[in-house]
């Protein structure tokens, strides 16, 4: 709840520069006559609306950034380098948004007064602070964006930044080409909604809960897979930091090994999203996870084998109410519980018969998940289906 107050105060705070720019164009308007009455300066200023909305895409994207690398979350998929620069540089970036905004709005307004082919140097200008911004936005998608998100680069990013140049160009080479003469509403208007969607293609805002990325769907099955990440990005997620050799010292003695840093959907809640550490058993039977995760702070253990198709799980994580399916046997163990004891009752749960879990055992996890997702459809549809049946019985004896 928490987050999603800051994401939607950072959303209304975005359109102040919105409001802000009208408010300039209405006091101009107004103090200069160059529009008459007050529902033509109402219309004219309504007409500017979209321009000022193309820096407030600008805003929210780099505070969106800024906010997830103040807060230490990791739901923009961007890398931690990079968020670390937008965060750092934040009012530079910010202030090469503005500019080329309100000097296209200052290139139409100057078209009322009576020097209107002042407006020429004024779109000169405009020319010259785009590029800026633009070459600013294709380095955040090509340094930052892309090497977290392939399919943000490579051809895709050459035919995004293509397909942006020539829409530009074709559109300032009409623009350049208007007479010296107030710009009619329409004008306004088309050239305002053009500039927005330039800026919505050139500040693109891949988040980890988006199910679809510009020009390609994402599989479902593919959102609630195990992502390996690298030891810089565990360092930027909150808690990892928890995971230390004290955590590991009864593990290592048992001769766990270190597979790799991962990031996967919480195993008794799949919606949420968990980190760190996994760790393998020298005999392949048993995964150790060291994770953190959103619903609760701290670092909780989790240790997996599989006997006939069957998985074993012992974890201090705390979801009493937590609900598996039949091909999952969960036990859970006190927080307070040593790493020796809790390793001592999963290894009593296991025979020599659990099956091997191999050097990468993300497909083991995956299943847990998947099977656990549809468990829980299953039991929320018949639920539902109950729920119904009830309902239409109590009506049924209401109306007897």
């Amino acid at each position: 709840m928490d987050k999603l107050k800051a994401v939607f105060f950072l959303g209304l705070s975005c359109n102040l520069t919105t409001f802000t720019g009208c408010a300039i164009t209405w006091i101009v308007m107004a103090k200069n006559g160059w529009v008459s009455g007050i529902w033509q300066t109402a219309l004219t200023v309504l007409a500017f609306i979209p321009v000022f909305m193309a820096d407030a895409i600008d805003n929210y994207v780099l505070g969106r950034i800024r906010l997830e690398h103040e807060k230490g979350w990791d739901d923009v998929q961007i890398s931690v380098h990079g968020r670390q620069k937008v965060a750092r540089y934040y009012q530079f970036f910010r202030f090469l948004s503005i500019i080329p905004a309100y000097l296209l709005a200052a290139a139409m307004i100057v078209s009322f007064s009576e020097q209107p082919q002042t407006a020429q140097t004024l779109k000169l200008a405009f020319l010259f602070a785009f590029a800026v911004q633009f070459y600013r936005s294709y380095w955040l998608l090509k340094r930052h964006i892309a090497t977290r998100l392939p399919s943000f680069g490579g051809r895709r990013l050459t035919g995004r930044t293509l397909i942006i140049a020539s829409i530009f160009t074709l559109w300032f080479i009409y623009f350049w080409n208007l007479p010296a003469q107030p710009f009619s509403l329409s004008q306004i208007v088309g050239s305002g909604l053009l500039y927005f969607f330039i800026s919505a293609m050139l500040h693109p805002l891949p988040t980890r809960y988006s199910l679809t990325r510009p020009g390609r769907p994402i599989a479902r099955a593919n959102f609630f897979k195990v992502e390996v990440i690298n030891s810089e990005q565990l360092d930027s997620l909150p808690g990892a930091a928890e995971i230390n050799d004290i955590l590991l010292q009864p593990f290592t003695a048992a001769n766990f090994r270190h597979l790799a840093n991962i990031r996967m959907p919480l195993i008794e809640l799949p919606l949420f999203q968990c980190w760190g550490q996994a760790h393998l058993a020298e005999d392949e039977k048993t995964l150790l996870l060291l994770l953190a995760c959103e619903p609760h702070k701290g670092i909780h253990r989790c240790l997996i084998s599989q006997i006939a198709g069957q998985y074993l799980i012992t974890t201090d994580f705390g979801a009493q109410q937590a609900k598996f399916p039949g091909s999952i046997s969960y036990q859970l163990t006190d927080r307070k519980t040593s790493g020796e004891e809790i390793l001592r009752q999963h290894q009593n749960r296991i025979t020599a018969t659990a099956d091997s879990l191999s050097n990468q055992p993300w497909q083991h996890l995956e299943a847990i998940i998947r099977s656990v997702i549809a468990f829980l459809e299953s039991e929320n549809s018949r639920t539902r289906t109950t729920g119904i049946s009830d309902g239409i019985i109590t009506n049924e004896e209401a109306v007897r």
